[in-house]
C-alpha cells in the first residue's frame, strides 16, 4: 500500500479510532478477564535460582542472564564456546557448547552456587 501525498484530517482519524475501540474491553469498569498459571514451587524455584545467577554474574562485572521461563539460560561462550566450557570443566563448572554460545543448566544448580558458577565464567573468559 503506497504512502498517499496527502495526510487525513485529524478529525477524521480521530473518528475512526473513536469507532475502533467501541467495542474494546471495558476493563476500566473491571469488566476484563484474565487467568494467571502458578507454575507451583519448582517453577518458582527455578526462577529464584536464575535470579541468583544473573545476580552473581552481575557482581562479577559481567551481563546477566536472560530467563524467559524453562529449565536452562544460555551465556555467551565468547569466539569459541567449545573452548570455554573446556575452561570451565577445569573449575568443576560443566555446561553446553552450542554455537549460540553456552547452555547452563539452572535445574540443576543451587542458587548459592551462583557466585562460584560465576567466577569460574568470568575466570573462563
Amino acid at each position: 500500500m503506497p504512502i498517499p501525498d496527502k495526510g487525513r484530517d485529524v478529525d477524521a482519524v480521530i473518528s475512526d479510532l473513536q469507532a475502533k475501540r467501541a467495542n474494546d474491553v471495558r476493563w476500566q469498569d473491571g469488566r476484563a478477564f484474565g487467568m494467571v498459571y502458578n507454575g507451583g514451587p519448582e517453577a518458582h524455584e527455578a526462577a529464584e535460582r536464575a535470579a541468583a545467577l544473573d545476580a552473581a554474574l552481575r557482581a562479577e562485572g559481567l551481563a546477566g542472564c536472560a530467563y524467559d521461563g524453562g529449565f536452562f539460560v544460555t551465556l555467551d561462550g565468547g569466539a569459541d564456546p567449545f573452548a570455554t566450557c573446556e575452561r570451565l570443566q577445569q573449575h568443576d563448572v560443566f555446561v553446553v557448547p552450542m554455537p549460540e554460545g553456552l547452555r547452563v543448566g539452572i535445574c540443576a544448580m543451587k542458587a548459592s552456587d551462583a557466585p562460584r558458577f560465576a567466577a569460574a565464567y568470568r575466570a573462563s573468559r
